[in-house]
């Protein structure tokens, strides 16, 4: 039996960058493509926490329910590391 993660596959960096700015001018009517472009800029950031802060810049429920937004520090999050 395979498992659930065995059909996902990665995106590239390029690629979610363009689709997360896609959603980002629809979803949010005051687009910031500064702000938008210092969180892409963060080459040590994972696209995850990227993608994440572009979701909390477009989307007050994104940005409330998150524990600790990565907009708050003006940085994506940094991932845990591994147990």
């Amino acid at each position: 039996m395979n498992s659930p993660s065995a059909s996902l596959q990665a995106v590239s960096t390029e690629a979610a960058k363009t689709q997360a700015e896609s959603w980002l001018k629809k979803a949010s009517p005051s687009y910031d493509a500064a702000a938008f472009a210092k969180i892409w800029a963060d080459d040590e950031a994972s696209v995850l926490d990227r993608t994440l802060a572009t979701l909390e810049m477009g989307s007050a429920d994104a940005k409330k329910s998150s524990p600790t937004p990565a907009t708050r520090t003006g940085k994506p999050r940094r991932p845990s590391p591994p147990c």
